[in-house]
């Protein structure tokens, strides 16, 4: 399992919801050092849903954030992530 150290400068959350998907939003201004695994049946799940209507779905990792839950970041940009752990 690949496992790598990642460091963001900051997070605020901010929440919307697509009701295809039922998730909450939030965007990376703060983040401490976490730990991805590239490897993660989450990744593999994004990837199938990936499509031309949600395209954002393609290379994304997923962080673990402690017993907060799960964050899961897209790989080209830190700016929108999915939690999944409310």
């Amino acid at each position: 399992m690949a496992v790598t150290e990642v460091t963001f400068h900051s997070v605020r959350a901010y929440r919307s919801h697509r009701e295809n998907f039922a998730l909450s939003w939030l965007r990376v201004v703060e983040l401490d050092v976490v730990r991805v695994d590239s490897e993660s049946a989450w990744v593999a799940e994004l990837k199938a849903m990936q499509s031309d209507d949600f395209p954002w779905v393609m290379n994304h990792y997923v962080f673990d954030i402690s017993d907060a839950g799960v964050l899961e970041v897209a790989a080209e940009s830190v700016e929108v992530v999915r939690y999944w752990g409310e």
